[in-house]
């Protein structure tokens, strides 16, 4: 999953009544909170705009990807513009030019290069979803209501401080 300001992919790890944890997909492993307020984005369900306006899903463009350099890119994300450009023709020679920035594409870059170092699978990374995933995306305004409490148990309540008297 991809959250709107914040670098990198998360795979969610547990969620409670107000929020979800996530992991970064990292060596960090850095777990966070997120909350309703926040946009979140499945990899399954980006697209990248088309002349034609057919749908290419961004596991199919990364399948592209992965059939065709494996795991050797033949640009990374601090090349020129054009060179970022034109791997993006090679992969995608349908995809518009003028609503797909540059921006989006060292993106795809990017996640690309972290399913692969971080041994998840690139071509299935579009179509698995756990059933936390897709609640959160779907009731994302409304996260009490998607809230499975089988999922994570409820913390524990602390002993409350007493005032001893020392007679």
């Amino acid at each position: 999953m991809a959250i709107t300001g914040k670098p990198g992919l998360y795979k969610v790890v547990s969620q409670n009544n107000r929020s979800i944890v996530v992991e970064t997909l990292d060596s960090k492993k850095v777990r966070m909170p997120v909350h309703p307020s926040y946009q979140v984005a499945l990899l399954e369900e980006i697209t990248v705009y088309t002349m034609d306006d057919t749908e290419l899903k961004l596991s199919g463009l990364f399948k592209r990807i992965e059939e065709m350099y494996k795991t050797q890119l033949p640009v990374t994300v601090k090349d020129n513009p054009e060179k970022i450009r034109d791997f993006m023709l090679s992969v995608a020679p349908e995809h518009d030019y003028t609503r797909v920035y540059t921006s989006d594409i060292t993106k795809v870059i990017k996640w690309y290069n972290i399913l692969l170092e971080f041994g998840e699978q690139v071509e299935e990374s579009g179509t698995e979803t756990s059933k936390t995933e897709e609640t959160v995306v779907e009731n994302n305004s409304d996260m009490v209501d998607s809230i499975d409490e089988t999922a994570v148990e409820a913390p524990k309540k602390k002993a409350k401080k007493t005032k001893t008297d020392s007679n």
